[in-house]
């Protein structure tokens, strides 16, 4: 019964990737009296992380085309960006499909 309903649901979702490690710390073991040493010692950039935004969704038997997001997503980007120019387009396309944002 539940496979009509799936075939017409299109999920779709957004993902932050992050060039660095996640949270820019390091952890690290040091014995007694090495917390000074320079060989103990990893520098790292202390700006804000390298990474893309990208924004895509899925149906049954497509997809959408993958979104890069330039800058961070507000409302107004995810409109001028997202809905119009690929969302509205898609749907639009389709006959009884169910659009499922995740609200984030």
């Amino acid at each position: 019964m539940w496979v009509a309903e799936w075939n017409e649901i299109v999920f779709t979702d957004e993902s932050c990737i992050c060039l660095q490690h996640h949270d820019v710390r390091f952890r690290v073991w040091r014995h007694r009296g090495e917390r000074i040493l320079n060989s103990c010692v990893m520098h790292h950039p202390t700006g804000s992380a390298p990474g893309i935004m990208v924004w895509s969704g899925i149906r049954y038997h497509s997809h959408t085309p993958l979104v890069c997001i330039t800058g961070t997503l507000n409302s107004q980007n995810y409109i001028s960006e997202v809905l119009e120019p690929v969302a509205l387009p898609f749907l639009q396309g389709l006959v009884t499909e169910i659009f499922q944002q995740d609200n984030a």
